[in-house]
């Protein structure tokens, strides 16, 4: 009788730089996922009050990410050109101002892949 087993290692503690900086990050990318989704809603019901339609995110065409990498000096502006056809202009200024507020401060608190950003130790 042949004997069928493989002799496979014991990979139960397979580790690596890569896997190490995964585990680390982790709740760090649901925190900023959380924290991005949030802006994301809060941004809907803002648009769904001035367009007063539930189609309000298609009609706006507001993509956060495209507004971050305006030029900051721009990004009010942008917003406003993107919100020109809002039934309820009143509100425009202040949802424009308080968004880029909301956008800035996610940036502040995460970099690029939702990872937030460590300070070097001195």
């Amino acid at each position: 009788m042949m004997d069928k087993n493989v002799g496979f290692e014991d990979s139960t503690e397979v580790s690596s730089p890569k896997m190490d900086r995964i585990a680390q990050t982790g709740r760090y990318d649901r925190k900023a996922m959380r924290a991005r989704l949030a802006i994301e809603d809060w941004l809907e019901e803002q648009l769904i009050d001035i367009y007063e339609s539930d189609d309000a995110w298609e009609m706006a065409e507001i993509d956060t990410e495209e507004i971050m990498e305006v030029e900051e000096s721009k990004r009010l502006d942008t917003l406003r050109a993107k919100l020109k056809n809002a039934k309820n202009q009143d509100k425009v200024e202040e949802i424009a101002t308080e968004l880029l507020e909301r956008l800035s401060s996610y940036a502040a608190n995460y970099s690029i892949g939702g990872v937030k950003e460590r300070k070097p130790i001195h």
